[in-house]
């Protein structure tokens, strides 16, 4: 979530808390508009597997990618292409999806198909 702009991070941040609303159509008019102010190829499952931290302990010792402004390089790289996901194919759009939300760090292969896809799209991070 950290790679959005500012403004639209705000806006879905507004959005988003009439999640808790005990007024279901309020709810349900909060998900359509959170769906449409997502960038193309982002699902509201991609800003959760981003914006929620795992709790210490959960990966069996194994220590999580941190998420926020320390998330590593291949995260960002991975945000950021999926603002163009209009220009990826599905196979590429799936792959970046799951590299952004992916909780410890790429395989060899997998950090140079990022590259690869950064490199097509001009992305700089």
């Amino acid at each position: 979530m950290n790679a959005l702009d500012p403004q639209l991070k705000r806006r879905l941040v507004s959005i988003c808390r009439l999640f808790e609303s005990d007024k279901a159509g309020e709810r349900q008019a909060a998900l359509e508009a959170a769906r449409r102010v997502l960038p193309v190829g982002v699902t509201i499952a991609d800003l959760l597997d981003i914006a929620i931290v795992p709790l210490p302990g959960s990966s069996a010792g194994v220590e999580p990618v941190p998420a926020g402004p320390a998330a590593p390089e291949w995260k960002l790289k991975a945000l950021a292409i999926l603002r163009m996901a209009g220009l990826l194919t599905d196979k590429e759009a799936r792959f970046t999806r799951n590299m952004a939300r992916a909780r410890f760090a790429p395989t060899e292969a997998q950090q140079q198909w990022l590259n690869d896809i950064a490199e097509k799209l001009a992305v700089v991070v």
